[in-house]
């Protein structure tokens, strides 16, 4: 807003009662007095003062000559000998009212306001019906913050002087300054009618405009004020911020340079081009911007604050900061600079002093609802969810349609599992904003917590079709699509937030699940090292590619993986979980429950699949004792883990099957021999076929046979087919069982005995043979149960199968081979469906093949026992 001014000094030519009786020296004096008058008019002020000297001289007791002397000496600047001229007059004339209202205008300019006010009221005094006088008093008063005493100056001043154009734009930036804008504007309108090319009037008029929001009338008045006065270089530097309110960048821009043309020393021109440049992504350009503002006056609050903006957008936060600080420094009052300060530190994970820079910006302005907003994402990074919702609640107060504040409060209710009201502050926002892509993210999330995917799905692609380029969006899209099954396309999208986001960690760790759960291990293990080496502190990542790498039986690496992924986050109470099962793979039960029992000691984390972690260990912790024989451990545990999560289907069946046990006599079966017939020429066969059932996702798949190929100990390797643990029907392409139960021949036993099972987990690969190994630990397993001896096929062999066909537990079949080669065995003989997995034995009882096949009736195939050592020797079995 521009100055306000003064008006011209009086030049006073009466000379009443002043001059001596003489005719010539009056005329004299006279003329000197017409000479001074016109070298003052045209601005030769030092001939003016010779001039008025002179006639001192030739009178030293004329008031009005020191009157007019000082003046002539105030515009040269001289101002103490100005005041000391007026003084004189004033001396000389105590009644000289235009003496009084000039001193009070050369002390108003050396800022001695209280003198000049003493001055122009004495003026007033002395003639109470002077204009001038009144408007120059509300010029000082106005000088000293004393709006309301100016403005009935000012007004004092038209009452006496109607058509005084420059009281009436001195009343109109009084009145803006008070923020009394439609009157300010009636008092703007009202010089420019009185004089239709004042263009300051033009100035301020779109000055008052622009604070109402009215932009196109702004941009009107400041454009008439460049056509009255086209060298107005503040004219073009507001005009240039009408433009960029507007969002004409562009026009804004060449405004400002316009102005900086104009006047190349004016800084709120150079800071506002760096704002509209800052807004074009001209970051560079924009803190150059910045810098000439602040070279230009260092004292430039705004400037600072800007810089740190644009270097905060830069990624150069201590730069930022210190440029907010020093903002802070110039400026103590300035909340947005401490707002913005507190975006910084926040950014920094410096919470604590983000939090003081929020609640300073607010303390400044208790109206600042955007500082609200910010101090309620800090809290609610800080797990302050109850205090972030109250900032988020009050900034909505300030301001009802603030979009942003709505869909943060979503956020933090969704936190707090208020699924309902977080969607309903989303649906706010949006409607405040119905371009708000993060908005509909937001809500896609809301609802896929609320098992409402197809809404969720649509939400997410809202969220896409606003912004195409939001990589978030579309890993969240993947998630759901993937929560749906559609593997394919939730892969698609995982991509697609890559391609958008070269450096995504997180959608590269998605991208992994969603790749292993196609059993493609290769593919997912190398996403999930793509997402640790984008992010090396992602534990979360090195969780699932411990999974994967378990998967292969790669358990020592998967081990190491857990174990990075637990001194990342050693709260991670799922990686625990995992660590446990390959501890419990390598029959490390010990460490295995020390893991479980670990991870119940953490934080429950209930956003795991399909259950939470706690849930996942009691279960675990279950699978551990319960092959032990401790199956009042193993109950306590599964009930612990449905009392979490009533509906977990898998500890339901598990304690199902322990409640069964106990029921039962205390022996266990497995670990007898009292029930084996005695006169049975195939027990020692028998106790090494085994019935196997596969467990998947969906639950249980028909039962198998395997047969035990090696015995360490407790811990046993059982050979079967692959395609008895794999499902093919539920999964494109197929996928490997979780694990397998076991049952041993247990011969005749009482129908009360208990029947223990054992889990064990699988080793194989999707490719040709058509082979599964079942690793499993089996405590206390009687000395008799032993791997089958290895025997050498023949054409025309007779042998014998022993499997579980159709329900038929250890049945025999008997038939002979028909021809031998390397990849394969042709048999003769009359198998039923189910009989794959089921080991050909010669007449000695030795192995020397498993069927994987049934042609057609009385045609059987099996793999050589030859191929199939030399197939479990590349898994690593000896």
């Amino acid at each position: 807003m521009k100055l306000r001014s003064l008006l011209p000094l009086l030049l006073t030519l009466s000379l009443v009662g002043v001059f001596t009786p003489s005719v010539v020296l009056s005329q004299s004096i006279d003329q000197l007095f017409q000479q001074g008058r016109t070298a003052g008019k045209m601005g030769k002020y030092t001939e003016a003062e010779a001039i008025f000297r002179r006639v001192i001289e030739l009178d030293p007791n004329l008031a009005d000559a020191y009157n007019n002397l000082g003046n002539a000496l105030y515009y040269q600047g001289k101002l103490d000998e100005a005041i000391a001229a007026y003084q004189k007059a004033i001396q000389l004339n105590p009644n000289d009212a235009d003496a009084y209202n000039n001193l009070g205008n050369a002390l108003s300019d050396q800022g001695k306001l209280e003198e000049a006010i003493a001055a122009y009221q004495k003026a007033i005094q002395l003639n109470p019906n002077y204009a001038d006088a009144y408007y120059n008093l509300g010029i000082a008063l106005s000088d000293q913050g004393k709006l309301e005493e100016a403005i009935a100056a000012y007004q004092k001043a038209i009452q006496l002087n109607p058509n005084f154009t420059q009281a009436y734009y001195n009343l109109g930036i009084a009145l803006s300054d008070q923020g009394k804008l439609e009157e300010a504007i009636a008092a703007y309108q009202k010089a420019i009618q009185l004089n239709p090319n004042y263009a300051d009037a033009y100035y301020n008029l779109g000055n008052a405009l622009f604070d109402q929001g009215k932009l196109d009338e702004a941009i009107a008045a400041y454009q008439k004020a460049i056509q009255l006065d086209p060298n107005d270089a503040n004219a073009y530097n507001n005009l240039g911020a009408a433009l960029y309110k507007q969002g004409k960048l562009e026009e804004a821009i060449a405004a400002y340079q316009k102005a900086i043309q104009l006047n190349p020393n004016l800084a709120e021109a150079y800071n506002n081009l760096g704002v509209a440049l800052s807004d074009q992504g001209k970051r560079d350009e924009a803190i150059a911007a910045y810098q000439k503002a602040i070279q230009l006056n260092p004292n430039l609050a705004e400037a600072y604050n800007n810089l740190g903006v644009a270097l905060s957008d830069q990624g150069k936060r201590d730069e930022a900061i210190a440029a907010y600080q020093k903002a802070i420094q110039l400026n103590p009052n300035f909340a947005l600079a401490y707002n913005n300060l507190g975006v910084a530190l926040s950014d920094q994970g410096k919470r604590d002093e983000a939090i003081a820079a929020y609640q300073k910006a607010i303390q400044l302005n208790p109206n600042f609802a955007l500082a609200y907003n910010n101090l309620g994402v800090a809290l609610s990074d800080q797990g302050k969810r109850d205090e972030a919702i109250a900032a988020y609640q009050k900034a909505i107060q300030l301001n009802p349609n603030f979009a942003l504040a709505y869909n943060n409060l979503g956020v933090a209710l969704r936190n707090q599992g208020k699924r309902d009201e977080a969607i309903a502050a989303y649906q706010k926002a949006i409607q405040l904003d119905p371009n708000d892509a993060n908005a509909y993210n937001n809500l896609g999330l809301a609802l896929r917590n609320q098992g409402k995917r197809d809404e969720a799905i649509t939400a997410y692609q809202k969220a896409i079709q606003l912004n195409p380029n939001f990589a978030l969006a579309y890993n969240n899209l993947g998630n759901a699509l993937y929560s749906q099954g559609k593997r394919e396309e939730a892969i698609a999208a995982y991509q697609k937030a890559i391609q958008l986001n070269p450096n995504f960690a997180l959608a590269y760790n998605n991208l992994g699940n969603a790749l292993s759960d196609q059993g493609k291990r290769d593919e997912a293990i190398a996403a999930y090292q793509k997402a640790i080496q984008l992010n090396p502190n992602f534990a979360l990542a090195y969780n699932n590619l411990g999974n994967a790498l378990s998967d292969q039986g790669k358990l020592n690496e998967a081990i190491a993986t857990y174990q990075k992924a637990i001194q990342l986050n050693p709260n991670f109470a799922l990686a625990y979980n995992n660590l446990g099962n390959a501890l419990k793979d390598q029959g490390k039960l010990n460490e295995a429950i020390a893991a479980y029992q670990k991870a119940l000691s953490l934080p429950e984390d209930t956003s795991v699949t399909p259950t939470t972690a706690h849930t996942l260990a009691h279960n675990n912790l279950g699978l551990v004792y319960q092959p032990q024989g401790k199956l009042e451990e193993a109950l306590r545990e599964y009930e612990a883990a449905l009392k979490i999560d009533p509906k977990f289907e898998y500890a339901i069946k598990n304690r199902d099957a322990v409640l069964a046990l106990l029921k039962q006599p205390t022996e266990l079966a497995y670990t007898t021999n009292n029930y084996l017939p005695s006169d049975d020429p195939f027990i020692a066969p028998k106790r090494s076929v085994v019935v196997l059932t596969p467990i998947f996702p969906q639950g249980r798949n028909k039962d198998g046979t395997g047969f035990i190929i090696k015995r360490s100990g407790d811990k046993l390797w059982i050979v079967t087919n692959r395609h008895i643990v794999v499902d093919a029907y539920y999964s494109t392409p197929p996928r490997l069982c979780d694990y397998v139960e076991v049952q041993i021949y247990l011969g005749t036993k009482p129908s009360n005995a208990r029947t223990q099972v054992i889990k064990g987990r699988v080793i194989s690969s999707l490719e040709d043979p058509d082979l599964a190994i079942i690793e499993m630990e089996a405590p206390n397993l009687p000395s008799d149960i032993q791997p089958l001896p290895i025997s050498s096929p023949s054409d025309n062999m007779k042998v014998t199968t022993i499997g579980h066909p159709e329900g038929n537990t250890w049945k025999r079949d008997e038939g002979k081979v028909v021809n031998v080669s390397d990849q394969r065995l042709l048999l003769e003989i009359s198998l039923a469906v189910g009989s794959s997995g089921s080991p050909i034995l010669a007449e000695n009882n030795g192995v020397i093949g498993i069927i994987y096949r049934i042609d057609q009736e009385g045609t059987g195939y099996a793999i050589p026992i030859s191929r199939v050592m030399r197939q479990i020797e590349t898994w690593g079995i000896k």
